[in-house]
């Protein structure tokens, strides 16, 4: 499951440099921790984010708002929380 989120945000960052929003980058870690004993913000969570911001030079939560822009998922409810983490919540079945 947490390769499916991997994969959810390389595929989302991929459009955002197609359509000229975020400056492309090589070699990127997405930074997917599975949540284990807090759920409250979704079953994974990714700080990427965070870790590109300076590099983006923006605000890491309106890039979270951006990647999140080209996340489309049945499985999974995305939300941004906090400084900008991107959080995934299993859906209810």
């Amino acid at each position: 499951m947490i390769d499916n989120v991997i994969e959810l945000i390389r595929s989302a960052l991929r459009k955002t440099y197609e359509n000229g929003l975020l400056k492309q980058m090589d070699n990127f870690n997405p930074y997917v921790v599975k949540n284990k004993n807090n759920k409250k913000n979704g079953d994974y969570t990714s700080s990427i984010s965070l870790k590109i911001a300076s590099t983006q030079r923006m605000a890491p939560r309106k890039i979270s708002e951006i990647i999140i822009s080209y996340i489309k998922t049945g499985v999974f409810d995305v939300t941004v929380s906090g400084p900008g983490f991107i959080n995934f919540k299993k859906k209810k079945q």
